[in-house]
């Protein structure tokens, strides 16, 4: 049923939009809770998550 396909799709792409909220917010917070900007944190397993999910976003 195309109908059942598309509600299976969009649930799928609100769940992936509230991963990347979380992962944007995890984020940020790691890098406003420190005064001096620290390069280490690009290389966080949250940004990877984030572009993997942001990726799958645009491919939708």
């Amino acid at each position: 049923i195309p109908s059942m396909q598309q509600l299976n799709n969009n649930r799928q792409r609100v769940m992936l939009i509230e991963k990347a909220y979380g992962l944007i917010s995890n984020s940020y917070s790691c890098l406003t809770s420190n005064k001096e900007f620290d390069q280490t944190i690009l290389y966080n397993n949250h940004i990877h998550a984030l572009i993997d999910v942001l990726r799958i976003l645009m491919v939708e």
